[in-house]
């Protein structure tokens, strides 16, 4: 009875020893193959199913400034857009900044670019190759439901996220208005009632800079001149990112 109580921690220690060495081993397993995973998108339009090739990864990457929440005003700022008609100017908030990162998916007959934008405290970035990003220890991409943004690239009032498509047989497509700011855009939330993009899970991948994102998407395309072309339907996505989003140096 001595002997086996004596022997208990040993079978403890080396028990704990196992498991410790299954975990790590799990674990390397695990970013072995979150990292060796390619970036897939895939989607609906009229019925007709379009997706990534099996191993087609990112093909372009990019990332801007803009002003963010532009208002007229007689007097130029830091971000100012053009004349808005006589001593008018499109002028940014002072203090704000709208940062926003764009990835590039290719697939037979097409592209599709996925614009993540967000708009930021001028004292919250730091600058980088002569435009101002996130700090390399913020994570840009978060669990979630995000909202569209309608007027990406024009007055900059909206955050979420901004899709660019391209069929051989359509053309170009947005979700967003393409129309210049002296036009105003028909186009607001209510466009994207009945669409959805979600991130559902964002997975660091050790010893790297990216994260794994995953989720699915549901949108409202519209042409140059606003009018709803097509709808996406059942989209998937999975891309390894930039944790802090796209710049210049990491």
């Amino acid at each position: 009875m001595n002997r086996y109580y004596k022997l208990l921690p040993l079978a403890i220690i080396l028990l704990a020893s196992a498991c410790q060495k299954t975990e790590t081993l799990e674990e390397n397993k695990v970013e072995v193959d979150l990292y060796s995973k390619s970036d897939s998108v895939s989607f609906y339009v009229n019925g007709k199913h379009y997706t990534t090739e099996v191993d087609s990864d990112i093909e372009k990457y990019g990332y801007r400034n803009g002003g963010a929440n532009l208002r007229l005003s007689d007097t130029k700022g830091k971000w100012t857009y053009g004349s808005a008609g006589k001593d008018l100017y499109w002028v940014g908030a002072p203090d704000s900044i709208q940062y926003s990162t764009s990835y590039t998916n290719y697939f037979p007959g097409g592209s599709i670019e996925f614009n993540y934008v967000k708009n930021y405290k001028e004292i919250e970035l730091v600058e980088d190759s002569n435009t101002l990003v996130p700090r390399k220890d913020k994570i840009f991409y978060k669990v979630g439901k995000y909202d569209y943004a309608v007027d990406f690239k024009r007055r900059n009032w909206d955050e979420g996220v901004a899709i660019e498509l391209s069929l051989k047989d359509i053309g170009g497509l947005t979700s967003f208005s393409t129309l210049a700011n002296r036009f105003e855009t028909q186009l607001n939330t209510i466009s994207q009632n009945d669409s959805k993009f979600e991130i559902l899970k964002v997975e660091e991948i050790k010893g790297t800079k990216l994260v794994m994102i995953e989720g699915k998407f549901e949108v409202n395309l519209f042409d140059d001149q606003e009018q709803k072309v097509v709808r996406v339907t059942d989209g998937y996505f999975r891309s390894k990112v930039y944790r802090s989003g796209n710049r210049s140096t990491y």
